[in-house]
Formats: C-alpha cells, structure tokens, sequence
C-alpha cells in the first residue's frame, strides 16, 4: 500500500516493479496516481465524490462517509512558527 501517492519520498517507483500482486494507493493525495500498476485506490464519499469516478485508473475502494483522516492543525502550526522564525521584520 502506498500511502504518499504523487508526492515527496513515494513509493510509486516501486511499485512500478509490481512487487505484490495487488497493489492499492491511500492518503497522499484524493486522485488517481494515473498508473496501471494501481489495482485499488482507497477514499471517501466526501473527497471522492461518485461523479469524478471515471478519472481514476485504479479501482475505488470508497470508506463510509467520512473524510480523510488527517492532523493539519499540528503540521500548520509548525510550518507558521518556522515561517515566522525565518521571516521576522
């Protein structure tokens, strides 16, 4: 399962290899990662709205209706202060 999708440090180069027979991607990012090596792509009713289905490559596991668990208020907060040290007036 990759978790980062197209983002920093992903795993996709990997999977390009088809290290598993079944490969899912989850939480990186709410889109397709566009690949063939996907075979599932886990979301949500709310981030994954039915209507955007046919853009995806891989097939969708969709979560009851929910939204993607996240902690941005923390990652905020960190990215505000280094910000703001770096930036002072």
């Amino acid at each position: 399962i990759d978790l980062n999708g197209h983002t920093k440090n992903s795993g996709l180069s990997y999977m390009s290899h088809k290290p598993a027979p079944i490969q899912i991607s989850y939480l990186g990012l709410p889109s397709t990662t566009g690949s063939t090596f996907i075979n599932y792509y886990i979301g949500d009713y709310i981030a994954l709205p039915p209507e955007i289905s046919n853009h995806f490559t891989e097939k969708l596991l969709l979560l009851s209706p929910s939204y993607i668990v996240n902690d941005y208020i923390n990652l905020q907060g960190e990215i505000v202060t280094r910000f703001s040290d770096h930036h002072r007036m």
